[in-house]
């Protein structure tokens, strides 16, 4: 893959220019707001600038599927990262919720 060897912002804007268009469509399809489409492509775009120079080409596999994975990868991890964590210990919640939930079961 010549962008990996050259690393030129001619290779480089041509890649984009080739693929930007499929990353979006995808991330679409993944379910990514249509206001967050262009922001989420170039999330990956960034992401592939370091992960372009590790890749190595096999003839058993395409690169389109070797890219896709890495847009789903990317949109799993943005959902992990929107999800509420639930930091809070169990027992240092409002009381009151506490106790009516438990008084309403008791009864």
């Amino acid at each position: 893959m010549r962008l990996r060897q050259s690393g030129s912002s001619e290779d480089w804007a041509r890649f984009v220019d080739t693929y930007s268009g499929l990353v979006c469509y995808w991330a679409r399809k993944l379910g990514v707001a249509d206001q967050d489409v262009d922001d989420f492509a170039q999330d990956v775009f960034s992401l592939l600038v370091r992960e372009l120079p590790a890749f190595r080409y096999d003839s058993a596999r395409r690169f389109r599927a070797w890219l896709w994975s890495v847009v789903r990868n990317r949109r799993r991890e943005n959902l992990r990262k929107k999800s509420v964590p639930l930091d809070v210990p169990y027992g240092s919640g409002s009381r009151a919720f506490g106790a009516q939930y438990h008084s309403g079961r008791d009864s």
